[in-house]
């Protein structure tokens, strides 16, 4: 997304931005080729590749999550949660209240509330267990890799073996974790950076 809310998609043939349809708050996609947005009436929109354009989805969240398999998390204005359930084609409301949810798969969700407070959803209990540490976002890998943003920006990322977190770098507005360990931060001038 741009500044004003145009959508974008890399085409790495010409390795340039193609302009798409529609105009979206903030977008998510999964690596199953799943893209999903919500615009700034807090709408939901699934991409349609059938036909070029968006399919508008029943329900109203303010930040959303998509998995690399496709698995669908989101938070509406009230904080609450929900997971989308493709076999019904709605969504399945998860107790607990979050500020931001990301889902790297169907397994593997994190967020964080209002307060910095870090949780992790078990998916054996169908609770949250709190993580120690205080983030403002977090991202999540297919593969288990955590990291996220602290109040003042500064990027840690979560060692599972020992459940600590390691500083990494910083200041950043958004960051993004991918699997393997490929971190991306955006800062406040809105430059990239990528960390390994």
């Amino acid at each position: 997304l741009d500044r004003t809310g145009q959508v974008w998609h890399y085409n790495p043939s010409i390795q340039n931005w193609d302009s798409m349809p529609g105009n979206l708050a903030q977008i998510a996609v999964g690596a199953n080729g799943d893209v999903w947005g919500i615009d700034s009436w807090h709408q939901i929109w699934r991409y349609n590749a059938s036909i070029s354009n968006w399919d508008n989805i029943p329900g109203s969240l303010v930040q959303l999550s998509v998995g690399a398999d496709g698995a669908v998390w989101g938070v509406n204005i009230a904080s609450e949660i929900y997971q989308f359930n493709p076999s019904t084609q709605s969504w399945n409301h998860i107790p607990g209240n979050l500020k931001q949810v990301s889902a790297g798969s169907s397994q593997n969700v994190w967020g964080v509330n209002w307060i910095g407070e870090i949780w992790r959803f078990n998916f054996q209990t169908h609770t949250w267990e709190n993580v120690p540490g205080s983030l403002a976002s977090i991202s999540v890998a297919f593969d288990g890799t955590v990291c996220g943003i602290n109040s003042i920006g500064a990027a840690w990322r979560y060692h599972s073996s020992d459940r600590n977190w390691e500083q990494l770098a910083g200041p950043f507005q958004s960051i993004a974790v991918a699997s393997g360990g490929a971190i991306w931060g955006v800062n406040s001038s809105g430059d990239s950076y990528q960390y390994w």
